[in-house]
């Protein structure tokens, strides 16, 4: 970001800032899908508090409106994962509701087919990505 350029400049003057960038003309970004309309997040452990801010949110979305909530990059025995399960359904893994699905992660090169299968992403965690969908 320019701004720790900027302090790091003071200790390097030689400072590139290098974009982070996706090639959205990849396949995996263009993957069709026939599936209900779902909400959607894919990430990692390191989004944990991210996760939290969506604490009571989405269930009454879901519930009231038939729609499915699904979490990507998910990992089945890691108990973080579990901790950020609960703060989007409010059940724990036993309790899962039919709602709630997850795809477990994956290489880079196919993150994107998660996103074949999500319509909307919450605005609150992902204003910043171009992978935002409105309907």
């Amino acid at each position: 970001t320019p701004q720790l350029a900027k302090v790091i400049s003071e200790l390097n003057p030689k400072v590139t800032i290098v974009k982070n960038c996706l090639d959205y003309s990849h396949e995996q970004w263009n993957k069709k899908t026939d599936h209900p309309l779902t909400i959607g997040w894919v990430g990692g452990i390191s989004h944990e508090e991210d996760i939290k801010l969506l604490d009571g949110q989405i269930v009454p979305i879901c519930e009231k409106h038939n729609v499915r909530f699904l979490m990507g990059g998910h990992h089945e025995n890691e108990p973080i994962w579990a901790r950020m399960e609960k703060a989007v359904t409010g059940k724990s893994r036993q309790e899962r509701p039919d709602w709630f699905v997850t795809r477990t992660g994956t290489s880079p090169i196919k993150y994107g087919e998660m996103y074949s299968e999500i319509d909307i992403c919450p605005n609150r965690l992902f204003h910043f990505l171009p992978m935002l969908k409105c309907l």
